[in-house]
């Protein structure tokens, strides 16, 4: 337990804003949104918006301000079979935040301390596409209200990660699927964050498809064709196993911002057990809070542009069905957390081998992990070790 600031969450949660916020009725851009002087004005935050984006050049800008800094957070629901950009942009037209998913994804900009000024929201199609009836659903939102947390960061965002370019070393990647904080530089994700219950399971089959994902412009986007070759296994964060209700979530874990280089014994040995394992708890109706990651830099793979974790650690909150907010977590609740070599010659070896604190694994990353979960229960649970 560290004593940095307790952060709200990430994503909006629709039913929420749709009982709370203003809801605008539909306005496609020609009808005088398509440029930041013609914007829509949300008068206050949080406010909910319908539109079309009807021709393939089409833009659509909202614009709202703020009198005080806050904790913004904007979402685009897209009709299932298209590509729609999220931009969140100052008033000197400078990108403050972006969103650019494949198709049918939800977009998701988070920014914890927004400061003073004018802000401009703009939606416009990737690739080109369009429709002139399937609508789009816009969310912006005042975090600092109390708003629902995204799910998967219900307990805590350890390294108050946020979706700005301006941090490129602690770059969120919000997925409705899971949450990723992204390190430019390494090229690979210091942690991700997932909640994994029975309904996120299924019989849908293993999509292997791992791809690039989309980032910032000027920033190089890892290739499955970087680990060609490398020795080291593509190592998900977010499992594949752990979204397999429907082909869309099991995609998205094969995005490489969610993948880093993992020795072959450790990932198809006590890791991959290990993720079994907190299946079958899911399976049995528990909540599952989940979050892995890595500390120290053995090496670098694909001419030096990917690098190569020492350790990699997993820290898993077990709690009964329908258990999903911090208040449930109690100082009886189960944590497991496991720190485990990133080496070859341990296949064989039990994840129970390699259990330690919460506490532990805060001392080597530098993170604040559970700090949404009240002190006193993060003193007690933080500092066990796991026994079952």
């Amino acid at each position: 337990m560290k004593s940095f600031q307790i952060l709200l969450p990430v994503v909006l949660i629709a039913a929420f804003l749709a009982g709370c916020a203003d809801l605008i009725e539909p306005l496609d851009s020609i009808d005088g949104n398509d440029t930041p002087e013609t914007a829509i004005l949300f008068p206050r935050l949080p406010q909910v918006h319908q539109g079309t984006v009807s021709v393939s050049d089409d833009v659509d800008y909202f614009r709202f301000v703020l009198s005080s800094p806050r904790h913004v957070a904007v979402t685009l629901a897209v009709p299932d079979d298209k590509d729609y950009n999220l931009y969140l942009m100052d008033s000197h037209d400078s990108i403050v935040g972006l969103s650019r998913g494949a198709n049918g994804v939800t977009e998701s900009i988070d920014i914890p301390h927004l400061n003073v000024g004018t802000y401009f929201i703009k939606i416009l199609s990737e690739n080109g596409a369009y429709s002139e009836t399937q609508l789009y659903r816009l969310s912006a939102a005042d975090a600092d209200t109390g708003q629902t947390p995204n799910l998967h960061l219900s307990l805590g965002n350890p390294s108050q990660s946020e979706t700005n370019i301006a941090s490129p070393r602690n770059y969120l990647i919000a997925r409705s699927q899971y949450a990723v904080s992204y390190d430019n530089v390494r090229r690979i994700p210091n942690w991700c964050a997932w909640h994994l219950n029975k309904n996120w399971l299924g019989t849908i089959a293993r999509q292997d498809n791992f791809k690039t994902d989309i980032l910032p412009a000027g920033w190089y986007a890892v290739k499955d064709g970087d680990y060609t070759g490398s020795g080291y296994d593509r190592g998900h964060m977010c499992p594949s196993g752990d979204r397999n209700a429907v082909p869309s979530d099991n995609v998205s874990t094969f995005y490489m911002t969610n993948i880093l280089p993992q020795a072959s014994d450790n990932n198809q040995g006590p890791w991959v057990e290990l993720e079994s394992y907190c299946r079958d708890l899911a399976g049995e109706g528990n909540e599952l809070f989940i979050m892995s990651g890595h500390y120290d830099s053995l090496k670098t793979i694909a001419s030096g542009k990917v690098t190569v974790p020492v350790r990699v650690w997993k820290i898993i909150v077990v709690l009964p069905h329908e258990e999903t907010t911090p208040d449930q977590v109690t100082t009886l609740t189960r944590v497991i957390a496991v720190d485990m070599p990133n080496t070859d010659g341990i296949r064989s070896t039990s994840w129970k081998s390699y259990r330690t604190s919460v506490d532990q694994i805060e001392t080597s990353t530098g993170y604040d992990f559970l700090n949404r979960v009240p002190a006193e229960i993060q003193s007690v649970i933080e500092s066990q070790v796991d026994n079952k």
